[in-house]
């Protein structure tokens, strides 16, 4: 592709801060598409496609179709006002917070995104925002501008291009809409997505009260410093900004019936997810944001497997009074569940950290009998010959 080509298709798609305001995909007009829409859609169908088929993809297809039909909620009052919209949801596994939306309608979930919502309406207020950037055409509101900004002439020869040269333009295409997705919209397109995503939401029954706190989950995520997870959800505008606005809409928002906020069942789809953040957070040494989410699942699933992982968080941090509160933990734990391999695990390196040879080598024998396979069996087995134990 000539580079004059690839850097118009950046010119196109890169935010403006004065971004005209196109009419909304909506209930009451017939929408069709004129030809550069069009050839915006065929392009981000084929790049979907790609991300579809590739890798990245999460394959839980159960965790993806819930995600899905909280989506169908939003639309199902509606859902031939969206046409020639498709919205559909995907899910890439990808543990940073975020999602994105292509204009065709599909909508991108992180992994990462997913681990951070504690129920079915901060789901809903999430799909609601990023199905706004679709129906009210934020993309393609940006081209227009660059339409503009650039010339006629140009614009058109690119999106006009014969279909060999327009298809060596997609990789460009993929790669703007991914630093779209990065980056995100103008402050003024989110602040729209925010507001119509939450009437969304509540028309579809769920709580708008919900809705500023999703971006209070994506607030406590964020890395002030700017060194990671400064993506999307921390941006345009900053949370704080965004859960305020969010505070500040809910006055407009008309509820109709008992609100739903879905905790049990967004738990039951997404747990699994819950659990890996909080390794993940430990991994990284955010033993706030671990401890914060260990005690969430105590709370809500009071499990051997819950109480096992708050005390794995108070072992790893390490700080005074965490080793009788770990120890507490995995007692509470043993209760629930006396064969948890988990807990004899944290209960043998916790001994260990203190000293107590016996009682380490008791723990972590019984943890190798139950999981002779597990991915640290090797590293356990080599402490347990330097202490002199036996399996």
């Amino acid at each position: 592709m000539r580079p004059s080509h690839a850097m118009l298709i950046v010119l196109l798609l890169l935010p403006s801060a004065c971004a005209r305001r196109l009419a909304p995909i909506e209930a009451g007009r017939a929408f069709e598409p004129d030809q550069r829409e069009q050839r915006l859609w065929e392009a981000t169908r084929r790049m979907s496609a790609e991300l579809a088929a590739g890798g990245v993809r999460c394959r839980d297809d159960a965790l993806e179709r819930y995600v899905q039909a909280v989506l169908d909620k939003l639309i199902e009052e509606d859902a031939a006002a969206f046409a020639p919209l498709t919205p559909r949801v995907l899910i890439l596994d990808c543990d940073i917070p975020n999602a994105f939306s292509l204009p065709h309608g599909d909508i991108y979930v992180h992994t990462g995104i997913l681990a951070r919502l504690r129920n079915e309406a901060q789901l809903a207020m999430l799909l609601g925002h990023e199905l706004t950037h679709a129906t009210h055409r934020h993309v393609h509101a940006w081209r227009e501008d660059a339409y503009l900004r650039t010339g006629a002439g140009a614009y058109v020869s690119v999106l006009s291009s014969p279909a060999g040269y327009y298809s060596n333009a997609i990789g460009a295409l993929s790669q703007v809409l991914t630093l779209a997705a990065v980056s995100g919209f103008s402050r003024e397109n989110e602040a729209e997505a925010d507001r119509v995503g939450m009437q969304r939401m509540a028309f579809a029954g769920y709580d708008p009260r919900e809705a500023p706190r999703l971006f209070e989950r994506m607030l406590e995520a964020a890395d002030s410093k700017g060194r990671r997870w400064n993506f999307l959800y921390a941006t345009h505008p900053r949370m704080k900004a965004r859960v305020a606005s969010c505070q500040r809409l809910l006055a407009n928002v008309a509820r109709s019936g008992p609100a739903t906020v879905g905790e049990a069942e967004y738990l039951s789809a997404a747990g699994e997810l819950i659990y890996a953040e909080v390794r993940r957070h430990l991994a990284i040494g955010r033993f706030d944001l671990a401890l914060q989410t260990a005690q969430f699942l105590c709370e809500k699933s009071a499990s051997a497997r819950a109480y096992a992982l708050l005390g794995d968080v108070f072992r790893e941090r390490g700080a005074a009074g965490d080793g009788a509160a770990a120890e507490a933990s995995y007692l509470q734990a043993l209760q629930l569940d006396g064969e948890a391999a988990e807990v004899h695990r944290g209960l043998g390196l916790l001994a260990l950290r203190r000293g107590d040879r016996p009682v380490a080598r008791a723990h972590l024998a019984r943890y190798l009998q139950s999981c002779p396979d597990a991915p640290d069996a090797a590293l356990i087995r080599s402490e347990m010959e330097r202490i002199g134990g036996d399996e």
